[in-house]
């Protein structure tokens, strides 16, 4: 345990003492080096210091450094710790801070701010308080280079009070490089000089805000389109400020201009870059909004754009997206065909990469490089290019062993859009599922790889898609705290990290973010139920459980709310009949988090082996042989350990009641969320059986939902039967094999997923 040292991201090193230094009006700051970014940075701590205590320190400079009463800043070549790393060492008589490089110093500042105690960071100075610091001896450096956050501001805009609060909070989690997902089919957000149509037009789009999202509802506002309108952007004059604010803060932005997909406000800007079969301002988002890879004014077009970037973005790295290319509508144009043949290319991928190959030689005779999502690899990838890796670590692990540098980002660890907690206690998020501890799990440097290949992971970044994140608020909730669990997954050692630990710094961190004012997420408090067989009886044991640990557990069973009076959860316990369990955490009588709710429902199959026809996957077990009987229904969370998930194969399960019974009604759940490649079955069989070998159907179902429905939704499939006798039940649902082929995924591997069994 760190003790005292409540720091996030968790320090390399550190090393308590005795006492601590008391912060007085006498105190100053010492900058003992004439570089201006270390004068900008004590400047910076003054005025945070005056903020917070009322304290207004002077600061000094000169050849005599003070050796009580003051905090120090020095700049020293011979620092262990790198370009970023620093020292922090606080004794009762003198705070000092040495590094190499400003940036050292400036994550030092960052570490000190967090001994302080976290009324510190109200807006209000807090009278009567002694601010004393605890004496500590702080050794630190990051472990990655590429600490990144991800922020889409195409599908949903956020103004740039906003993006310069999301800096500050990055900077106070040693994260440096913001990347900025200026562009996207729904909307252009950069003021491009010699194409004023991609704001004019690009910008703004029927304001859908009042429904849920939906990918083909987007419609840009065209000229004398006198509906309500939605978007926005930032000037040139914003983004200067902004880059100098995030450079401030030892922050790189990296800004992503997405190309040759994704591109649907550009091309209905400037419809002429479109593949001339295309359409594009007949046919929507997500179709056909590809670049034209065959004309050369494309490639004229998107290079003037990337100039006035340049110019914008000091930036080493610039993103140009790559990801998700239909090429479908290249397949059917006579200028990308004429192309792929003139120069001898195998197909649409190879066109793909001459395009990426284009971009990047472009950048490279900038001084720039390109980096991009990573299916830039498909038909071959520019020597200087780098790859994010989104769809999971083996592209990453691919590009690795290629010699190109890599940034990791998958979907597992690092999107979050997706739900944290139960979906029914949560705001509506993209999908999927990553609580705060699979974020603290992370390691962005895949076992597989040798040492050498090793060096070429950059780092990794945490991405915020915007779809269903329409406010400040609720980007903050999705953001925080699962951004300090990132953070110490980019800065902090390996080997020193310990989710505990990190449970007990992260309580004041949250602390801390309650006097910051921001809205953060309490899901890792709420109480998780689980349910196993109790053999022979027809009983299940129920858990009890919070990710975060460490609290007490409250409980009812009579429909009310628990309280810090309600029965306490000791440990876990039978239930032979369907019950209705609400829970939740507690600390000193104070509710953490929300009230968790579970029915359990008990019936004539409970606890029963289920014996398949087809595995399930073991990616989604449901826990196993009785993950369908154990009386937990499956929530629209496809990852919340409830649903048994069947890769393109059909389900086929049979039960035995280990007794003839009396059968009235058969129900099945399943899960339908298209955009993570999960369906419907295209129809329910329910059959009996008093043997096990002769079956009768009594039951056929179908359900009448649109494969196209973007919706997460669950369906129940029920047989009545008329007091039919029965030992074994077997129901039986089709999958629909393969995506279909107006789906991204077409032709991939259709999943089916299925819930609890109930006999009755």
């Amino acid at each position: 345990m760190t003790g005292s040292v409540l720091i996030v991201p968790l320090p390399s090193q550190t090393e308590t003492g005795e006492g601590s230094f008391l912060l007085r009006r006498s105190t100053c700051i010492f900058v003992g080096t004439d570089d201006e970014e270390v004068r900008m940075i004590a400047q910076a701590l003054r005025d945070r210091i005056r903020a917070g205590t009322g304290l207004d320190l002077r600061i000094q400079s000169g050849s005599k450094v003070p050796k009580r009463n003051a905090v120090v800043f020095s700049l020293s070549a011979d620092s262990v710790n790198g370009e970023e790393g620093y020292r922090l060492l606080v004794e009762s008589g003198c705070i000092r801070m040495k590094a190499c490089r400003p940036a050292g110093l400036f994550h030092a500042v960052q570490s000190l701010l967090q001994l302080f105690h976290p009324d510190f960071f109200r807006d209000r100075a807090a009278d009567g308080v002694r601010w004393a610091i605890p004496c500590v001896d702080v050794q630190d450096k990051p472990r990655y280079a590429w600490r990144g956050l991800h922020l889409d501001v195409s599908r949903h805009f956020f103004p740039a009070a906003f993006i310069k609060r999301m800096l500050d909070r990055m900077a106070f989690h040693k994260l440096n490089v913001f990347h900025w997902h200026l562009v996207d089919g729904p909307g252009w957000r950069i003021e491009i000089k010699k194409y004023p149509n991609l704001t004019r037009t690009g910008a703004w789009r029927v304001d859908k805000t009042d429904r849920p999202w939906r990918w083909l509802d987007t419609e840009i506002v065209k000229p004398g389109d006198n509906r309500k309108r939605y978007g926005g952007f930032y000037t040139q004059e914003e983004v200067r400020e902004i880059v100098a604010y995030a450079a401030d803060r030892f922050i790189t932005i990296v800004p992503e201009i997405e190309m040759p997909g994704h591109s649907y406000a550009a091309l209905v800007s400037y419809p002429e870059y479109a593949c001339p079969n295309a359409d594009i301002r007949r046919v929507g988002l997500r179709n056909r909004d590809v670049f034209c890879a065959g004309q050369e004014g494309t490639y004229s077009f998107l290079q003037d754009i990337l100039s006035e970037v340049i110019e914008l973005f000091p930036s080493e790295f610039i993103h140009i997206g790559g990801d998700e290319v239909n090429k479908a509508v290249w397949e059917s144009c006579a200028a990308c065909q004429f192309r792929i043949r003139s120069l001898g290319l195998k197909d649409e991928e190879g066109l793909q990469s001459y395009f990426i190959r284009r971009m990047s030689d472009f950048l490279e005779s900038k001084d720039r490089r390109l980096i991009g999502w990573d299916e830039i690899m498909q038909g071959g990838l520019a020597p200087g290019a780098a790859v994010m890796s989104w769809r999971g670590l083996k592209p990453g692990i691919r590009a690795a062993r290629m010699g190109h540098e890599v940034v990791m980002c998958p979907t597992s660890h690092c999107y979050f859009d997706y739900y944290q907690g139960d979906r029914d206690l949560e705001p509506e998020a993209f999908g999927g599922f990553l609580p705060l501890s699979r974020v603290y799990a992370f390691d962005p440097t895949p076992d597989e790889l040798t040492e050498e290949e090793a060096e070429h992971i950059l780092g990794a970044q945490a991405n915020v898609w915007t779809e269903h994140i329409k406010t400040e608020s609720h980007a903050e909730y999705m953001i925080f705290p699962r951004l300090a669990a990132f953070s110490e997954a980019v800065w902090s050692s390996a080997e020193a990290r310990d989710w505990e630990d990190f449970y007990h710094r992260l309580r004041v961190q949250l602390r801390r973010y309650d006097a910051q004012g921001i809205h953060y997420a309490t899901s890792a408090f709420n109480v998780t139920m689980k349910a196993v067989p109790d053999p022979g009886t027809g009983a299940v044991i129920v858990s009890l459980d919070s990710e975060a640990g460490g609290t007490e557990i409250r409980m009812t069973i009579d429909g009310e709310d628990p309280n810090a009076e309600s029965r306490l959860y000791e440990g876990p316990f039978r239930i032979d009949r369907s019950t209705v369990i609400r829970a939740a955490s507690f600390e000193r009588g104070i509710r953490l988090g929300r009230v968790s709710q579970r029915t359990f429902h008990i019936h004539k199959a409970s606890s029963k082996r289920v014996n398949l026809k087809y595995p399930f996957s073991r990616q989604y077990s449901a826990g196993g042989a009785f993950g369908l009987t154990d009386g937990l229904r499956g929530s629209r969370a496809l990852d919340d350990g409830h649903w048994q998930g069947f890769h393109q194969v059909d389900f086929d399960a049979a039960i035995d009641l280990q007794e003839a019974r009396v059968v009235r009604r058969i129900t099945v759940g399943f899960l339908q969320a298209v955009r993570s490649w999960i369906w419907l079955p295209e129809v329910v069989e329910f059959f009996v059986s008093i043997d096990g070998e002769s079956y009768e159907r009594v039951g056929r179902s179908g359900h009448g939902v649109s494969q196209r429905d973007m919706e997460v939704l669950i369906r129940e499939f029920t047989a009545d039967l008329p007091d039919v006798e029965a030992r074994f039940v077997r129901v039986y649902a089709k999958n629909v094999g393969l995506c279909p082929a107006w789906h991204g995924g077409a032709g991939g591997k259709a999943w089916l997923f299925v819930d609890e069994i109930i006999v009755e």
